[in-house]
């Protein structure tokens, strides 16, 4: 389906004038992430931030086993919560990519310069890969 802006006035030309033939919008491209896309992206960066934020009881077992070689059942809690809170993110990272490849994504908008396109989807590979490598890094070291 093309845009069909005639008889919206002088503004109206203007943009078709500036879209030109990048203003095409198939049916089935959604406008906006859909809310299971939203609250997994809200969940996992909830997540991120506690680990990024509270790393202290994987520190403090880490610390422990190095000197002593034995932690104690404090310590092995608080470095299971870290660790159970990595292993969520990657679930939830599946999940949100699983999601994004059924439902899609909004489209960026035609007037964006094509570097920054490219230059998101690069972000987004990097984002995605860094959401993955942590925790699998993380069960190794573990």
């Amino acid at each position: 389906m093309v845009c069909d802006l005639e008889g919206h006035g002088n503004a109206a030309l203007e943009i078709t004038a500036l879209l030109s033939r990048r203003c095409i919008f198939y049916l089935n491209t959604p406008v906006a992430f859909s809310l299971p896309q939203r609250v997994l992206h809200w969940l996992t960066a909830g997540l991120v931030f506690f680990n990024l934020l509270l790393p202290d009881g994987m520190e403090e077992w880490n610390r422990s086993i190095e000197r002593t070689g034995s932690a104690t059942a404090d310590q092995v809690g608080s470095a299971n919560i870290h660790a159970y809170v990595g292993i969520t993110i990657l679930v939830l990272v599946f999940f949100r990519l699983v999601l994004r490849f059924v439902q899609g994504a909004p489209p960026s908008s035609p007037l964006e310069p094509t570097l920054f396109k490219v230059l998101a989807k690069i972000a987004l590979v990097l984002l995605y890969g860094l959401l993955t490598a942590m925790p699998v890094t993380g069960m190794a070291a573990y």
